[in-house]
C-alpha cells in the first residue's frame, strides 16, 4: 500500500489554482465523519509543496512551529470559499481570521524593480516550511477578489473545490474521468436497482 508522501508525488491538481489544490488536500467531503488527511506530517507538506513546484527540489526545509497551523489554515481557507459558493455571508470570527493570516501574508509583500519596471514579490523565508503559506493565502486573497470568484465550484462526487475555466462555465465534477464517470455509474447502478424491484 502506497504511503501519503507516495501518493503525494503523482498529486491530482484539479484545482485550478494553488489555494484551491491546498484545499484539496483532504478527501472525502461530501461524507460525514472524519475527513482522510493526506498531509498528516512535514514529510507529506514539504512532498505536497515540491508537487505544486512552490518548493524546489534543491530547497531544504527546518521543520519548526505548529504543524496545526497548516490544517487550521487548509480548513478556514475551505469554510470561506464554501461561504462564497454558498452565496451566504461569512460569519465575523471566519472574517477576522483569514484577515489575520492574510495580513501576515502580506507583511512579506515587497515592490521590487527589475528591466521590465516595478512589481509585487512575495519576500519569505524559503527554509521555514509555515512561511509557504503565503503564497498560498496571496493566491486565495487573488481569486476571492477577481470577478472570476463566482466560477469557484464544489465537485458534487468528491467535495474537491476547482475553478471552472471552461468555455460555457457548465463544467460539473473536478475531473470527469474520475468523478464524472464515477457519478455516472452510480445513477446507472441505482436505476438498474429501480427497475430490478
Amino acid at each position: 500500500m502506497k504511503t501519503n508522501t507516495e501518493r503525494l508525488q503523482n498529486f491530482p491538481l484539479e484545482g485550478g489554482a494553488l489555494c484551491l489544490d491546498f484545499i484539496n488536500t483532504v478527501h472525502d467531503r461530501t461524507t460525514e465523519g472524519e475527513l482522510y488527511d493526506y498531509i498528516s506530517g512535514w514529510e507529506e507538506w514539504t512532498t505536497w509543496l515540491f508537487r505544486t513546484g512552490i518548493l524546489e527540489k534543491s530547497a531544504k526545509l527546518d521543520p519548526e512551529g505548529d504543524f496545526k497551523k497548516i490544517a487550521e489554515t487548509r480548513e478556514m481557507l475551505y469554510q470561506v470559499f464554501k461561504a462564497v459558493i454558498d452565496k451566504v455571508s461569512l460569519s465575523e470570527p471566519l472574517l477576522k481570521g483569514y484577515n489575520q493570516l492574510l495580513k501576515a501574508a502580506n507583511s512579506h509583500v515587497e515592490l521590487v524593480m527589475d528591466n521590465v519596471g516595478p512589481s509585487e514579490s512575495l519576500i519569505f523565508n524559503e527554509s521555514k516550511p509555515l512561511d509557504y503559506l503565503f503564497p498560498i493565502l496571496r493566491s486565495a486573497h487573488d481569486i476571492l477578489t477577481a470577478e472570476n470568484v463566482r466560477h469557484v465550484k464544489q465537485c458534487p462526487n468528491c467535495g474537491w473545490l476547482f475553478l471552472d475555466t471552461s468555455k460555457n462555465k457548465r463544467r460539473r465534477w473536478c475531473n470527469m474521468k474520475t468523478c464524472g464517470s464515477s457519478q455516472k455509474a452510480k445513477r446507472y447502478y441505482r436505476r438498474r436497482k429501480n427497475s430490478n424491484k
